[in-house]
C-alpha cells in the first residue's frame, strides 16, 4: 500500500467523523509541544486547544446531522448517474492549466450540466477569472470559496468547480474523499468538479450529493462513479 492509499484510508475515517480526528490531533499536538518547548505560553495554547477542539466537536455533530438528512432523502436520477463527460475541451484545459499554478487561495468557476439517464455531460465552462469578475465567485480564501448560488440560477448555470490548495504531500489523496460538509455546500443536487494537484500533476474529479467520479483510465474528460475500493485501486498508479 503506497502513501496515497494510506492517506486516503485515513481520510475515509476522518471525513466520516467530520474532521474530528484531525482536529483532535492538531490541537493536542499544539498543547503538548508548547508544554515541552515553551512552557510560558502553554496556558494560552491550552485555551486555544480547547477552543479548537470544541469547534471540531461542533463540526462532527453538524456532519452527522447532514449525513442523516442526506441518507434519509429520496435519491433521484441525478445522484445515480454512472458517468460524467466533460465535453468542453478548452474549458477543461483551462481548469487543469490553472490548477498547475498551485495558487495559495482557492478559486472556482461555473458551468452547465446536462443530465440524461445515467450520464452527465458538462459544457460551457466559464473562464475562472471571468467567473470572479461576473460575481459568481464572491470570496476566495486558502481553504474555501464563496459562490453566489442565486446568481448562478438566474444566469442559467447549474454546476460549480473549485480548486483545493496544496496539502502536505502525504495528504494529497485526501481530496478524493469528499466530505459531508462539501457535499452540502450550494445545491447538493448539482454535479460539482474539484481540481487539485497530486504528485505535481493536476487532477480533476466530480461529485454530487452521494457519489464521487474519477478519471476513467486516466482520461480526465471521462469520469466514472467510484466507490472506496475503486479509488484505492486508482491510487496505485
Amino acid at each position: 500500500m503506497n502513501k496515497e492509499q494510506i492517506a486516503y484510508n485515513f481520510a475515509r475515517f476522518d471525513t466520516d467523523t467530520g474532521g474530528f480526528i484531525t482536529g483532535s490531533f492538531l490541537t493536542g499536538s499544539a498543547y503538548l509541544t508548547s508544554v515541552h518547548y515553551i512552557p510560558e505560553i502553554s496556558p494560552f495554547c491550552a485555551i486555544a486547544s480547547i477552543g479548537s477542539l470544541s469547534v471540531a466537536v461542533f463540526k462532527y455533530l453538524k456532519s452527522r446531522l447532514i449525513h442523516n438528512r442526506i441518507k434519509n432523502e429520496e435519491l433521484d436520477s441525478i445522484n445515480e448517474a454512472e458517468e460524467v463527460i466533460i465535453s468542453d475541451s478548452i474549458g477543461l484545459e483551462h481548469l487543469l492549466e490553472r490548477t498547475k499554478e498551485k495558487n495559495k487561495k482557492e478559486w472556482g468557476t461555473v458551468f452547465n450540466a446536462n443530465y440524461n439517464d445515467k450520464l452527465i455531460t458538462i459544457s460551457e465552462i466559464l473562464d475562472s477569472s471571468e467567473a470572479e469578475r461576473n460575481g459568481f465567485i464572491i470570496e476566495r480564501a486558502i481553504d474555501f470559496i464563496t459562490v453566489n448560488i442565486r446568481k448562478l440560477a438566474i444566469e442559467g448555470y447549474n454546476g460549480v468547480q473549485h480548486f483545493h490548495t496544496g496539502y502536505l504531500n502525504f495528504m494529497e489523496s485526501f481530496n478524493y474523499k469528499i466530505s459531508i460538509n462539501d457535499r452540502s455546500v450550494g445545491n447538493p443536487d448539482w454535479i460539482q468538479l474539484l481540481t487539485f494537484n497530486i504528485n505535481d500533476q493536476p487532477e480533476i474529479i466530480a461529485y454530487n450529493r452521494t457519489n464521487t467520479y474519477i478519471p476513467y483510465y486516466g482520461n480526465k474528460s471521462h469520469l466514472i462513479r467510484a466507490d472506496d475500493a475503486m479509488i484505492l485501486e486508482y491510487l496505485k498508479k
